[in-house]
Formats: C-alpha cells, structure tokens, sequence
C-alpha cells in the first residue's frame, strides 16, 4: 500500500479516506448504506469542496487507476480498485475484470 501514496496528492489521499466509508464490498460501488449512489453533488457537500475540485480530484484518482466511473442506467458510478480496496475470495469477479489491466493488479495480485 506504500506505493499508493507515491503516486496520490495529499488532497487526493484525504479524499480516498474520505471515500472509504462508502465502499460497497459485494460490488465495489461507492454507495449510501441504503444502496444509492454516491454522487459528486454528495461528494462536494459531505467535503465541503466545490463540484470543480471533486470533478478534479475523480479525474485524477480514475487516470491513475484508483477509482473506475461507470455508467449504470441513467446514474453514474465509481468504484474502487479491488486490488486496492479488497481482499478475499468474495470479491466481485465483474470488478476484478474492470481493474485487471490496472497498474495496481500488476503490483498487488495475489
């Protein structure tokens, strides 16, 4: 996990902690308790940054292969890098698949 913060702003590192609280761990979406999407309108008022510095921060942290964004019928969703975020036997086999050409399987797979 070293390697990570290499590579992350302090600001993005405090955003990815940020971020933790709403991995979904049966499919790696950053969701509510409830099941809703974590949207970036959230994401800017639980932070109490402006939608820009989120959009930047998530344009950041999906190039460097942190986070993916995908879209799910009309709504759009992040996820997290099982490489990075999960261990296990009961990671989603449709996630490990998204992220396994990412730098970070290269480095933490098991």
């Amino acid at each position: 996990m070293f390697e990570i913060s290499r590579v992350l702003t302090g600001t993005e590192g405090q955003f990815v902690n940020y971020l933790y609280q709403y991995i979904r761990y049966n499919t790696g979406i950053f969701a509510h308790e409830n099941g809703k999407v974590l949207t970036r309108q959230c994401m800017a008022e639980q932070t109490g940054l402006s939608i820009k510095t989120v959009d930047r921060i998530l344009l950041s942290l999906i190039e460097k292969q942190i986070i993916g964004k995908h879209k799910t019928g009309h709504d759009i969703t992040f996820t997290a890098n099982p490489y990075l975020f999960m261990r296990g036997t009961r990671v989603n086999d449709t996630l490990i698949k998204m992220f396994e050409n990412s730098r970070w399987a290269k480095i933490y797979k098991q």
